[in-house]
């Protein structure tokens, strides 16, 4: 609504009077539906503070309305969300109404998925300020969540299943010829049991993100899933090839690896570059996949993080052994460096870096000057197979 009022009717409700809106309702009345509506209400002025609140828009972000004056969308919106704020207000400028959704930010660091409508409130020919209604979608995303998160568990299990179709198929095919009917047994009881850890940790891992998912978009979980899986999808393609029946060659799977992480995000060689070296050894599968873990999320950390704003730079990446069944993996950029405490971190990715490193009995360190460096020193542990 538009009013270029200069002043205001002394029968104006409170309400009418901090908005320079005129309703032609008893004032009592008006002010009980504004503070009782279910959805956030707010009215601004210059420098878009906050010049009036109602209670819904006050309990949305678990504070008090006396609070909230003098306060501006800037102290509670997502700082991933603040380019769609600023644009929102150049057209609201622009006497345009806006509606657009976005994350809010409690103080006690919960997140809150919300519809932001704004009108602009003018005076005097000139916009002063907006009238906004805010609308609380957190239920409704986290439904939607959820179901893309069942949908993609489905599929995962459907593709562990055509997996292991294609290693009964391919996998020792000129060893099982001349095997033993109790061979063949032990042989497929081996590959199930491998199968079915592939698909509990899967399982873990999308319970574990089902809990820190509300700080996420549904597209960024899903991707992210994507290359875990696609990490151990690589171990049982270099299993099904010729001679790489118990053993994988390490220098060509985190090749292959890091190769599907800079397609993935079709990193250009002429802005990021991969510098490798890694020795020609022979390790178990178990072993194989908990590096794959460790080396997905540090280089795909890298490549999202460490060069913002299409900077370039440059990955190395490292693995040697050392004395017998030691190795030493290091993997440094050069970008603007890590600035969160490793072992504080409460990133999943992060989370299970240091979870698989403790599993294979490892110590990590990390260097965060001229860049990030990270060291992992580790024995490759001995599994025991149960069926």
């Amino acid at each position: 609504m538009r009013s270029d009022r200069g002043s205001e009717s002394t029968t104006t409700s409170g309400w009418q009077a901090s908005t320079g809106i005129n309703l032609v309702l008893d004032s009592d009345f008006a002010n009980y539906i504004v503070d009782s509506v279910g959805q956030g209400l707010l009215v601004t002025r210059e420098g878009w503070r906050f010049e009036y609140v109602n209670p819904a828009f006050a309990k949305l972000v678990c504070c008090s309305t006396e609070d909230l004056i003098g306060k501006s969308m800037d102290d509670f919106i997502h700082h991933e969300d603040m380019g769609i704020l600023n644009d929102a207000r150049k057209k609201r400028l622009a006497g345009e109404t806006t509606s657009y959704e976005a994350r809010l930010v409690r103080p006690d660091g919960q997140v809150v998925y919300v519809q932001i409508t704004g009108a602009p409130r003018w005076q005097e020919g000139k916009v002063v300020g907006s009238i906004t209604i805010i609308t609380n979608l957190t239920d409704h995303y986290i439904g939607e969540q959820k179901q893309r998160i069942y949908e993609r568990t489905a599929e995962l299990a459907r593709t562990n299943e055509i997996l292991l179709e294609e290693i009964v198929k391919r996998r020792r095919a000129e060893e099982i010829l001349n095997m033993s009917v109790n061979e063949k047994e032990v042989l497929l009881r081996k590959i199930h049991h491998k199968v079915k850890n592939n698909l509990q940790l899967v399982s873990c891992l999308l319970y574990i993100q089902s809990k820190k998912a509300f700080d996420e978009r549904p597209q960024d979980i899903l991707q992210n899933f994507q290359n875990r899986i696609k990490s151990m999808a690589v171990v049982h393609e270099t299993l099904s090839r010729p001679h790489n029946l118990a053993k994988i060659d390490l220098a060509e799977y985190v090749k292959s690896l890091i190769d599907n992480l800079f397609q993935f995000y079709n990193v250009r060689p002429d802005r990021i570059a991969l510098n490798f070296d890694v020795d020609k050894i022979m390790i178990g599968e178990e072993t194989a996949v908990s590096c794959g873990f460790v080396i997905n999320e540090l280089v795909s950390n890298s490549i999202k993080h460490a060069f913002p704003g299409g900077r370039k730079g440059e990955i190395n990446m490292e693995f040697h052994s050392e004395g017998e069944k030691g190795f030493r993996m290091v993997i440094r950029d050069n970008g603007i460096g890590f600035k969160t405490d490793l072992a504080k971190s409460n990133t999943l990715g992060l989370q299970l870096v240091n979870a698989v490193v403790e599993h294979i009995d490892g110590s990590i360190k990390l260097d965060s000057s001229g860049g990030t460096r990270l060291e992992i020193a580790f024995r490759e542990p001995i599994y025991r197979e149960s069926f």
